[in-house]
């Protein structure tokens, strides 16, 4: 793996070392570089057990904890976690995994996605630790700057935390991976796992390592689980390792332990943000009962949805020039609003359309066969487009004409709908694993590149044989001058209403500057990685 000076919105970098084939981060230099492109083939053993965890999230506590229960002893080893990572397995100063005893307590920082198969084929036990993301930031800042491989040396917390966020540090995003295993918990039937709570072992840390136990099959009083609690704390750990300091700290993998320090660190309105975030990156699903012949059109905000919408109503009516009929009145999220009607009474077949996520999506789309036209557009353009949007539409009250201070909002996704990339790594999971998936993907600039292939193609979908005469009309009909002609919408200046704005392919190029760019391009890749779903173009 290639190690690079990954940048963040503010110029900072940090020396990474960047997975060729996966979207992942990495900073230990001494990570082994085979285990990493091969861990989902890695062969596991019957009665491995393998906690999994994201970074500065107790792992070394529990893994301590564990690894006591499983031997049923009452103090620590000389032992280090790192020796049964999957991760540092052959490297320098670590042991082959494949040549420790069994049964064998391992650990890693993967994603759910990433883990050996064998944790599904052979029933393997899994201790899934998470914290709470705020003292993991807190928790992960001065571990970036304690270790001299990573070259960081911002002591700036209020600059770490952006890139923090925007995951580009080890392992990713927090809310990526814990989303990535919330949703292997409550899907994978054959996951054997048991969550651990880092606050709730400091909270009732008796209560905890009785269930971790169990978990773990063993039978033990609660004198013995006592005893297990008093020699795992992190200075009797490192007093029995032999790592304790006279001044009482330790080795610089470990730090305070403790809950809350996040309150030292973050300002108010770092909080608010940040628990805006938690909020819009960890939502929960919801339904809504649909018709068979019901059309959906997915989209992320201003990626071409108005656009398509037209398209694909005219290919479903016959008809060659656009209605008066506005697609908000189709338009899940307004159902029953003022203005618009409820789209229960609507005659079908209906053309609905929704901004939401996948996971968000009516359950009967995959009940019930209903197809689905899903729209996406380059980032870049999209950011540009929902920066004028905020500004135009005054019930935002937001009015920051200062697209540099934007970009970093829309990055976080502190705006409708939330994060984009958030959002197409969604659909995208859906379109790779859902086999009960009928959807057609539509690029808005390959619509403007090669509108009557792409128009073709989805009059196919929509089971309409139109000829090519027909469709011409169609494209003709649904330019954005047309579209707001026909709708009575344009004005003296040829200008429209405030939801259209340019509609163009590169306008990116001229708001982002070239550090702005390459930043993005970085968020895109981490968040991305090889997609078989999305081509980003960036110009036509």
């Amino acid at each position: 793996m290639p190690v690079q000076k990954v940048k963040d919105f503010l110029g900072f970098s940090m020396s990474l070392y960047v997975h060729e084939k996966k979207p992942q981060y990495f900073g230990m230099s001494e990570f082994s570089h085979d285990m990493m492109e091969n861990m989902p083939d890695y062969p596991l053993r019957e009665d491995d057990v393998i906690l999994c965890s994201y970074p500065k999230s107790g792992c070394h506590w529990v893994w301590e904890i564990s690894r006591l229960l499983m031997t049923g002893r009452t103090s620590a080893d000389k032992v280090d976690k790192e020796n049964y990572m999957m991760e540092a397995s052959n490297c320098v100063g670590c042991e082959d995994i494949a040549d420790l005893p069994s049964p064998r307590l391992l650990n890693n920082h993967e994603f759910f996605e990433n883990q050996p198969k064998d944790i599904l084929k052979k029933g393997i036990k899994v201790i899934h630790v998470y914290r709470n993301p705020k003292d993991v930031a807190v928790s992960f800042f001065y571990h970036h700057n304690r270790l001299v491989e990573y070259q960081y040396n911002n002591p700036d917390f209020s600059k770490y935390l952006p890139r923090f966020v925007d995951g580009l540090v080890d392992s990713n995003c927090v809310f990526d991976y814990m989303r990535d295993w919330e949703r292997a918990i409550n899907e994978q039937k054959d996951l054997n796992v048991c969550v651990i709570c880092y606050e709730n072992m400091h909270e009732n840390p008796l209560e905890e390592v009785r269930k971790l136990a169990k978990f773990l099959g063993k039978d033990y009083d609660d004198e013995f689980l006592q005893k297990v609690i008093n020699a795992t704390t992190m200075e009797n750990v490192l007093k029995q390792k032999d790592m304790l300091f006279e001044d009482k700290s330790g080795p610089i993998m470990y730090r305070k332990g403790k809950v809350g320090d996040w309150k030292n660190h973050f300002t108010v309105a770092q909080s608010e943000w940040f628990d805006h975030i938690t909020r819009s990156r960890m939502g929960k699903s919801k339904d809504y009962p649909l018709r068979e012949d019901d059309v959906i059109l997915c989209s992320y905000p201003k990626s071409g949805c108005h656009w398509v919408w037209e398209i694909s109503r005219l290919l479903m009516s016959g008809r060659t020039s656009a209605d008066k009929v506005e697609k908000e009145h189709y338009m899940m999220e307004a159902s029953s609003c003022f203005h618009y009607g409820d789209i229960a009474d609507l005659p079908s077949p209906r053309l609905l359309n929704n901004h939401e996520f996948f996971e968000n999506q009516p359950k009967d789309i995959l009940k019930k066969g209903v197809k689905v036209i899903h729209v996406y557009r380059n980032p870049k353009d999209v950011a540009v487009s929902y920066f004028y949007h905020h500004n135009r539409i005054p019930s935002y009250e937001y009015s920051n004409l200062d697209f540099s201070k934007y970009l970093p909002r829309f990055v976080d996704g502190l705006v409708d709908n939330n994060c984009v990339f958030d959002y197409m790594r969604d659909w995208e999971r859906a379109i790779n694993e859902q086999k009960d998936l009928n959807v057609c993907v539509i690029c808005y600039e390959n619509m403007h590149e090669n509108p009557l292939e792409e128009v073709r193609k989805l009059a196919k979908f929509l089971g309409k044989d139109y000829d090519d005469e027909f469709l011409q009309k169609v494209i003709n009909a649904t330019t954005m001058e047309n579209v707001l002609k026909q709708k009575d919408m344009l004005f003296e200046d040829k200008s429209g209403p405030i939801m259209y704005r340019k509609g163009k392919v590169g306008d990116w190029k001229n708001h982002f500057t070239v550090a702005q760019s390459e930043w993005f391009d970085h968020i895109t890749r981490s968040r991305m990685g090889k997609s078989k779903v999305y081509t980003f173009k960036y110009d036509i």
